[in-house]
């Protein structure tokens, strides 16, 4: 990092701490019309994006879902940096709140790519065989998997990886075991949404 900015961005930050610091309440920073307009219009692209089905930030629901409290968040501390000195006090503009909108798109699309490197690993693979496998049933075991799958899983263990990936995910979660004597195997429930229809 040149050393201009490297010092411009320590002296802005030391500015808004002193100048803050005395401060015994919050700051409320309003956002200006043409801003809360362009922070709405951007809360109203990410719903569909967010569909079950049809949605590209689907995978990432719950991270996205944060996502234009996110913005907020940038476009304030764009706001304060701009102007530390009168920040604190004057509403957010339209063009901060469209700078905060991009890189919003920016670590959107970042977090898409990320997933989809995740998606490509092979526990992610065979979690969705499982997943394909499942299909209307309501529940199972990992020996169901294991002696059904057992060309795709050569140990139990294997298919304990790909289960253990779907239960991370919230689309099984492990059945209530029943007391008794001897050993009991683990029942994996379904999630609702996750049963082919």
């Amino acid at each position: 990092m040149p050393d201009d900015i490297l010092r411009d961005y320590t002296q802005t930050t030391a500015n808004l701490i002193t100048t803050m610091a005395a401060w015994s309440d919050p700051a409320v920073i309003p956002l200006s019309p043409a801003a809360l307009k362009l922070h709405t219009e951007w809360r109203a692209e990410l719903e569909p994006r967010l569909l079950a089905g049809t949605g590209d930030l689907e995978a990432l629901r719950d991270w996205a879902s944060k996502l234009p409290g996110a913005t907020a968040r940038i476009a304030g501390q764009l706001h304060l940096g701009q102007d530390p000195n009168h920040g604190p006090r004057s509403p957010i503009g339209e063009e901060t709140m469209a700078r905060a909108i991009t890189q919003s798109r920016y670590w959107a699309e970042h977090a898409m790519a990320a997933f989809g490197a995740m998606r490509a690993h092979p526990a992610i693979d065979d979690a969705r065989a499982v997943l394909d496998w499942i299909g209307a049933r309501t529940s199972f075991t990992e020996r169901d998997v294991y002696r059904t799958m057992h060309r795709r899983f050569p140990t139990s263990a294997a298919a304990a990886v790909a289960i253990s990936v779907l239960e991370d995910h919230g689309y099984i979660r492990r059945g209530e075991v029943p007391r008794g004597p001897g050993r009991r195997p683990v029942v994996y429930d379904v999630h609702p949404q996750a049963v082919t229809r």
